[in-house]
């Protein structure tokens, strides 16, 4: 059970491993206090599942409580495989209604039961107050242990590893001699020490605790974690944490600043600052030294440990990519950003802020059609947002969508921002093509079908497109296409407005069927002056 139970936990899958855990320390009732501590885990499983699900808590927040999930779950295991029945950790402090549960047992105990659950997260919050506290006192740490001097340089804290089961392995020893060995072969002002108490943890330490002994000893970072033998070979979890200044990694978050003109302002990073790596020991380390060549402003050393570090897990593949694409805009290298972000994206397509770098990227680029999506997903979580509104806006213009890019502009003014003034002589102008898009619609809608030209034709078709009107205007396109169904030119415009609308899958198909009757992608694509189109066609879009 406890090898499949990590194994579970391992692969992303708490869930699983919580209805393990909990049906085999349900069937013995001298799991009494591990059972009512996994009811606990899964109450907050279920509770953050749920607030997930709603949309009431972000992205980075969910992320965290599920860390902390893992967290508990964890040293629940380690529990049920020392045989701790009755660990301090879990046993609640003893107050005056024991007494009187103890007399009233069984008129008490479904009362408990729900109150138990609903007190579920205020327990949460207490309990690891508590852990805290006690790991801390236990050390016995104070300023005095503190290994590092007093300086600038990038102090790097190695915590003594959990040892489930027992034994003599030592990875913060090889961590430590690896970086040590990397920051002096490149001039890296760093320190790196390993802290001596607790020599022997019992248990796996939580980010709370690591975050306040690093601070506490003017760490930059810490690393620490858990691992045991598994059979002939070591398993190894390893936690990290920067500290830095702010406590957070600070990565550039790209704005638009006119025509093909981007900024950009440091932004913080919660969910790049800390996680649990599931890799190898060698590529944490490679990963590590990533960070610190990019905070100690070592930029092609930076990229030298990161580009051609393969790794597999999620929180890894954040790290790696949001760092890297952090060292390409240092650089200038924003096609390599670009292709990195695209790379972040697939693993963790919530990230706001790797959907807005990229946004901002194809934007420079010309590929409008991309930037609009990217830039409506993070506009999504934030929709009063003025700078994306007003990027988005422009991106709607620039694609030829008048009507969509007149609703962002609008939407700025009504804001009042500071983009206000820009987003105001953006609006009028658009106006005017509006009406002139309009009015030619009009005229050719006033004549009699059967006098209707191929000319009238193409440029009610025009009108509707440049307007942003996709669904009337592939209509047009497509009853066109009826009497000239190899014309490239037509198929190049119904492409576009079917890709307008995200209808990938309906594009594909009008590709295929094209190239049956022997029209080339390449002939299509130089009938497009659309640069998503043209990509569309020649590359491929996922």
């Amino acid at each position: 059970m406890v090898a499949k139970a990590k194994a579970l936990i391992a692969n992303s899958e708490p869930e699983e491993a919580l209805d393990l855990v909990s049906a085999f320390l349900q069937q013995d009732p001298k799991h009494g206090v591990l059972y009512r501590e996994a009811l606990r885990i899964a109450a907050f499983y279920n509770k953050t599942k749920k607030e997930e699900g709603r949309g009431t808590i972000s992205f980075e927040n969910a992320k965290l409580s599920y860390n902390q999930i893992n967290d508990s779950l964890l040293n629940l295991i380690a529990f049920i495989e020392n045989g701790d029945l009755n660990p301090e950790a879990l046993t609640p402090p003893d107050t005056s209604w024991k007494g009187y549960y103890r007399s009233h047992k069984w008129q008490s105990i479904t009362a408990f039961s729900a109150l138990l659950i609903a007190l579920a997260a205020l327990w949460w919050v207490y309990q690891n107050s508590q852990d805290n506290k006690a790991a801390i006192e236990d050390s016995k740490l104070t300023v005095m242990d503190c290994p590092f001097p007093q300086g600038d340089a990038f102090n790097i804290m190695l915590l003594r590893f959990f040892l489930p089961g027992g034994g003599d392995l030592y990875p913060e020893g090889l961590i430590a001699e690896q970086l040590e060995s990397f920051c002096s072969a490149n001039q890296i002002k760093a320190a790196i020490e390993i802290m001596k108490k607790p020599e022997k943890p019992d248990r796996l330490m939580d980010y709370a605790t690591a975050d306040t002994i690093g601070k506490m000893c003017k760490a930059k970072m810490v690393i620490w974690g858990r691992a045991e033998k598994n059979g002939t070979e070591s398993e190894i979890k390893t936690r990290f944490k920067y500290l830095g200044t702010d406590g957070d990694i600070a990565l550039s978050q790209i704005k638009w600043q006119g025509e093909n003109q981007l900024g950009a302002e440091k932004t913080l990073s919660s969910l790049v600052s800390q996680g649990e790596l599931f890799e190898d020991i060698e590529k944490v380390i490679l990963l590590v030294q990533g960070i610190i060549a990019t905070e100690s402003d070592k930029t092609q050393l930076a990229m030298n440990s990161l580009e051609n570090l393969d790794m597999h897990d999620s929180t890894a593949l954040l790290v790696k990519g949001m760092v890297l694409a952090e060292n390409y805009l240092k650089v200038g290298d924003n096609p390599k950003a670009l292709a990195t972000y695209d790379s972040v994206l697939n693993t963790h397509p919530d990230y706001w802020l790797a959907r807005n770098n990229k946004g901002m990227l194809e934007m420079q680029q010309g590929d409008y059609l991309s930037a609009i999506e990217d830039l409506s997903a993070v506009i999504e979580k934030k929709p009063d947002n003025a700078g994306l509104l007003l990027a988005r806006g422009r991106a709607f213009e620039m694609s030829e969508q008048l009507l969509p890019a007149r609703e962002d502009y609008q939407k700025v003014v009504d804001l009042k921002a500071e983009e206000a003034p820009a987003a105001g002589k953006l609006l009028e102008s658009a106006q005017l093509k509006i009406d002139k898009y309009q009015q030619i619609i009009e005229q050719v809608e006033q004549k009699d079908v059967r006098r209707r030209t191929a000319k009238d034709t193409l440029a009610i078709v025009e009108a509707h497109r440049s307007l942003g009107q996709n669904e009337q205007a592939n209509k047009l396109v497509a009853n066109s296409r009826i009497t000239h169904p190899a014309d490239p030119f037509l198929l190049a415009q119904q492409v576009e407005t079917l890709l307008r609308q995200r209808k990938k899958a309906e594009a594909q198909k009008v590709v295929k069927d094209a190239e049956k009757t022997g029209v080339k992608k390449e002939e299509i694509a130089k009938k497009s002056k659309n640069l998503t189109v043209k990509r569309f066609l020649l590359k491929g879009l996922d």
